[in-house]
């Protein structure tokens, strides 16, 4: 799903954190991914910035990176 916003709004983590996954695309940005273990998976697209780094374990209410356009 794709919620809209106003740049720069903090994104948290959510469903008990995991393991960040950092990557960017022509039509996604600034991507983040977290594995939270089990097969889920959470993506965060089209990210202004970036708080966390390849590999980080991401706690439920980090701040993974700001929302972009």
């Amino acid at each position: 799903m794709d919620y809209p916003g106003t740049r720069g709004l903090p994104i948290y983590s959510g469903y008990g954190g995991g393991v960040a996954r950092t990557s960017s695309s022509k039509n996604g940005g600034n991507i983040v991914t977290i594995d939270h273990g089990g097969g889920v998976l959470t993506r965060y697209m089209h990210l202004d910035k970036v708080n966390v780094r390849d590999g980080q374990q991401i706690g439920p209410d980090d701040v993974v990176g700001l929302l972009g356009r």
